[in-house]
């Protein structure tokens, strides 16, 4: 993508951005992996860190759950009252530390991961197969 290009791109992103604050005064982020840009929304309390994006219908192809936590720890998630599959990044001071691919909306496992975090990504499944995203990938956030 050419840099003109691509500064439109950013541009129209913040400003969908702007107007989806407004309208209902969410709280989000945009995150940067390898390029490939997410709007993510951020769970801020502890209940919605505990809901995640449990009850939606769908996500978009650029749309993300963001969790932000205080100190990096072994945050741990599960699929309940999910109605599609995602794919949970973990990441530690601005890189990929942990990724699972695809995991099903019916898995009734918590999944635990061996690395610390200090931030976790939900998207759609297949985006991180789709974009190649790996372990050790840089992780921007704005």
């Amino acid at each position: 993508m050419s840099f003109l290009k691509q500064k439109k791109y950013y541009i129209t992103i913040l400003i969908v951005l702007i107007a989806i604050i407004f309208l209902n005064g969410s709280y989000f982020k945009i995150v940067n992996i390898q390029g490939k840009v997410f709007i993510a929304k951020v769970a801020l309390s502890k209940q919605e860190q505990i809901r995640g994006l449990g009850g939606r219908k769908n996500i978009c192809s650029h749309c993300a759950m963001l969790f932000k936590f205080s100190q990096a720890g072994h945050y741990d998630f599960w699929m309940k009252e999910m109605q599609f599959n995602l794919d949970i990044i973990w990441i530690n001071n601005g890189r990929i530390v942990y990724l699972v691919k695809n995991v099903s909306k019916n898995s009734i496992k918590i999944i635990k991961p061996p690395v610390l975090a200090q931030e976790v990504l939900e998207i759609k499944a297949e985006n991180s197969s789709q974009y190649n995203f790996k372990i050790g990938d840089e992780v921007k956030i704005w």
